[in-house]
């Protein structure tokens, strides 16, 4: 295999609608439900200050995944470079890794209405160490190129040998 640098980056499209989408949250309680506060109890608009809070939180870190141009995944030779918060990057070896695995996690709440029923489906592709805290890589909002990345890294494991 020859020496090359694999970067995957953030899926801008979904990051980009969510910064949008958190921002008109973020709207819609100013306009609507923090303009006149007089018929709500203290702790509705305790809980409606945090919902502006966390949206704001949100819509900021959707916006910087929008425009930072590092890549959120490099794939090498030498192991993986991952992104796992804003500004923090980890390096893996790949005699390091023990497993790569791809998780789903589904959350389900059935009490919405009596008719309604919601799932929330993500997938993570998480990388485990020896005696480290694993790494989960969020491939929702990943450009993942159709399937390359799951080529690239499926190629690299077989050529590590590191399946587990």
């Amino acid at each position: 295999m020859k020496n090359e640098t694999y970067r995957f980056y953030a899926d801008r499209w979904k990051n980009g609608f969510l910064a949008i989408l958190f921002s008109f949250l973020i709207f819609i309680l100013f306009s609507k439900v923090l303009n006149d506060t007089s018929y709500m109890t203290g702790t509705g608009v305790t809980v409606s200050w945090i919902i502006v809070g966390l949206s704001f939180l949100f819509a900021v870190i959707c916006l910087i995944r929008t425009i930072d141009p590092r890549p959120i995944v490099e794939v090498n030779d030498d192991g993986l470079r991952i992104q796992t918060f804003l500004f923090w990057e980890e390096f893996v070896s790949w005699e390091e890794i023990l497993e790569v695995k791809k998780e789903k996690y589904t959350q389900r709440a059935s009490n919405i209405t009596l008719n309604a029923h919601l799932k929330v489906t993500s997938y993570f592709l998480r990388v485990y160490r020896p005696n480290k805290r694993s790494i989960a890589i969020n491939l929702s909002l990943l450009n993942k190129r159709g399937n390359e990345f799951n080529e690239v890294i499926g190629r690299y494991m077989k050529v590590n040998k590191t399946v587990g």
